[in-house]
């Protein structure tokens, strides 16, 4: 069971809140070096088809932290969002006890993909950056987009495990 309380759950809001500052660090570190006028959007062929401003590159952290926030936001208020949670068991139907259990390793599991998903997003950020440093797409930028694939399914194999495990314990 997963509480801001415990120390599993401060490391994986502390995790959440890091891969955050890390958005906005890159980005300013990008800010920084990169040169007035960058590659804002590359064409199929990897060549950049629009260049602009690098105060724009700053819109990248605030839209990638999105996430992040999402997902901390409805942890912080889990015990007043469980009733929009999409799972097979009926949340409703148990004790507050027993509820607040089956809410908690839920949102635990929530907390561990948003966690993996930022830190996908926080490469993909620093990819982006360095291709509109070095002016072109790369090959390895496209790698970058793999992980984030692969990320949904351990969590989905992650869930259905838990569902079946909820079942049992509490009784289902």
């Amino acid at each position: 069971m997963i509480d801001e309380s415990e120390e599993g759950g401060r490391l994986l809001i502390v995790g959440n809140v890091l891969v955050i500052v890390l958005m906005f660090l890159v980005g300013i570190y990008y800010y920084l070096i990169l040169p007035e006028t960058v590659p804002m959007h590359f064409g199929f062929s990897g060549r950049p088809d629009r260049y602009g401003s690098k105060n724009e590159i700053m819109i990248i952290p605030f839209l990638l932290s999105i996430t992040q926030l999402t997902f901390l936001i409805m942890f912080k208020f889990r015990f007043r969002m469980w009733r929009f949670l999409n799972v097979p068991i009926d949340l409703s139907k148990l004790d507050e006890r027993r509820r607040a259990i089956a809410v908690n390793r839920y949102f635990e599991l929530l907390l561990r993909f948003s966690f993996g998903l930022g830190l996908c997003l926080l490469l993909l950020e620093v990819g982006s950056f360095e291709c509109m440093k070095i002016g072109r797409l790369t090959w390895w930028y496209y790698v970058l987009l793999l992980p984030i694939f692969l990320l949904i399914i351990p969590f989905m194999i992650s869930y259905s495990r838990l569902n079946e495990e909820l079942k049992q314990e509490l009784g289902l």
